[in-house]
């Protein structure tokens, strides 16, 4: 559905959430249907130009709502969700920059764009909250002031993103000028760096040509660019073996092992005192009964973990894909203790509801579907490790 279309069915929706309030047709907790008419109500009070509604319906459907629904909504809100998305989206929208393939520059994009309709949702609830005050509901006032206080620090914290989020810049314009005027500016998740003259922006930052850059993106990048003379050192190599390095200092141990035979020798003594350990120990479990996987010199994606395929692995874990009984299964399997906190599935199908897994002796189990239903699909998988820090992989299944 193109985006005018999404917002002109807003009406819809919210013609049907009045009439459901009025007859009191949906029971249990009120807060959810809260937050829909929140937030449909306020994507059609954000963009009156481009989406003319019904001022009197959307005044009708917020007046419906109760105090029970406003406090539970209240009670439901938490912007850090919301802050590990937007984080997850920068990092997506950069993937979409730099893809292996077109098709999967697509995938990124549209995965992307999904964690800043978050955001603009949180925003247009906001708005709704300050007309219902402004139609005379004192009981909205607190919500408000909760609500805003937290988008503020929210945007705060992560509007450095908008760099990253250039990448999107075609589809953002498209969102910002659905919007009126006078509130684009302060949605900068579509409107910061969103001109055409920054859509490269990614790109170059990811190429060896600094040519197109200027001013402190130009001057980084040609820091950055710089080759390094020094070897890794010693902090760098035990973050290294507890399986804490970034992806850039395990690029760099990867490189030097490539031209130093000293240097592969000790990384490999070190991988083999570490299996020693482990078959010492046999490996205490990390949650429930999942064991860490003994990290293998020279084994990476592509190579196989048993019947399974591994198709990512990095110093914290492992992605397996299994194919038992024409089922697709997707597992993540923790390198070594602590290392892994979570991790979620999602499909192109469903992308805002993560597949169901249990804790095998292999890993973490995600159970896919019948293996003829997800020929040329893409998951998505999201590892959240120890800490906080969050990976997103697109895995071809």
């Amino acid at each position: 559905m193109d985006p005018i279309s999404r917002y002109q069915s807003r009406k819809d929706e919210l013609d049907a959430l009045k009439g459901e309030l009025e007859n009191h047709a949906r029971k249990g907790d009120p807060g959810p249907v809260a937050q829909r008419v929140l937030e449909a109500a306020g994507d059609l009070l954000r963009r009156t130009q481009r989406v003319p509604a019904d001022s009197s319906l959307v005044d009708a459907a917020l007046k419906l709502l109760t105090a029970d629904g406003l406090e539970s909504f209240a009670d439901g809100l938490s912007t850090q969700e919301l802050r590990s998305r937007l984080q997850r989206c920068a990092d997506e929208a950069v993937e979409a920059a730099l893809p292996d393939s077109d098709e999967d520059s697509g995938t990124w994009s549209q995965w992307a764009m999904q964690g800043l309709l978050a955001r603009d949702r949180a925003e247009s609830a906001r708005c709704a909250l300050d007309r219902l005050i402004r139609l005379g509901r004192t009981d909205a006032t607190p919500v408000h002031a909760r609500l805003a206080a937290a988008l503020e620090q929210l945007d705060a914290d992560t509007k450095y993103l908008a760099a990253a989020l250039t990448a999107l810049n075609a589809s953002r314009r498209t969102e910002r000028d659905l919007l009126d005027p006078e509130v684009r500016a302060h949605a900068w998740w579509f409107s910061a760096r969103a001109d055409a003259h920054e859509d490269g922006l990614v790109k170059a930052l990811g190429s060896d040509d600094s040519s197109g850059l200027s001013g402190a993106e130009a001057a980084v990048s040609k820091e950055v660019g710089k080759p390094r003379k020094r070897p890794a050192s010693f902090d760098e190599l035990f973050r290294f073996d507890l399986g804490l390095a970034t992806d850039a200092e395990g690029a760099l141990i990867a490189a030097q092992k490539k031209v130093s035979p000293d240097f592969a020798k000790a990384l490999a003594a070190m991988e083999e005192g570490e299996r020693a350990i482990l078959e010492l120990t046999g490996g205490a479990p990390i949650a429930d009964n999942v064991r860490p996987l003994r990290r293998a010199a020279g084994q990476g994606p592509g190579a196989s973990s048993g019947s399974g395929q591994v198709v990512e692995e990095r110093h914290e874990f492992r992605v397996l894909l299994f194919r038992r009984a024409q089922r697709v299964h997707l597992v993540v399997q923790p390198a070594r203790d602590g290392a892994l906190a979570a991790a979620a599935v999602f499909l192109p199908d469903a992308p805002e509801r993560g597949r169901p897994s249990h804790a095998t002796e292999a890993g973490l189990d995600f159970e896919l579907g019948p293996e003829q239903q997800l020929e040329r699909v893409t998951a998505r998988v999201v590892v959240t490790l120890k800490g906080g820090r969050s990976t997103t992989l697109a895995v071809k299944l």
